[in-house]
C-alpha cells in the first residue's frame, strides 16, 4: 500500500518538570501535548519523539495504569509521564 502507515493520536501529559528536560517550550499540564504516532508504536518510541528518553528515571502511566515502554498505544490513549516520588 505505498509505504503509507496509519497514524494514530494520543495525548501526553508531563508533570514534575520533564517538560523543560524534555524541552517542550509554552507547555500547558491543562492540555498536554497532542502527538499523531505510527499505529500500534510502543510507549518508548512515543516518548522518545518528545525528548523524554534520556532524562533519567520516569514513572509511565496510560490512561491511568502503570505502563512499560514495551506497551503498545491504541488511538486516544492518555499518557501520563512523571518523575518517581520518594518520602516518608
Amino acid at each position: 500500500m505505498f509505504g503509507f502507515r496509519a497514524t494514530i493520536q494520543v495525548k501526553v501529559k508531563l508533570y514534575g518538570g520533564l517538560d523543560c528536560l524534555a524541552g517542550v517550550e509554552n507547555y500547558d499540564p491543562d492540555v498536554g501535548l497532542s502527538m499523531a504516532v505510527p499505529e500500534n508504536i510502543r510507549l518508548g518510541k512515543a516518548i522518545k519523539k518528545i525528548g523524554l528518553d534520556k532524562t533519567g528515571s520516569i514513572s509511565l502511566f496510560i490512561n491511568g495504569n502503570a505502563a512499560t515502554l514495551r506497551d503498545r498505544l491504541k488511538d486516544g490513549d492518555i499518557i501520563f509521564c512523571m518523575r518517581p516520588v520518594a518520602g516518608g
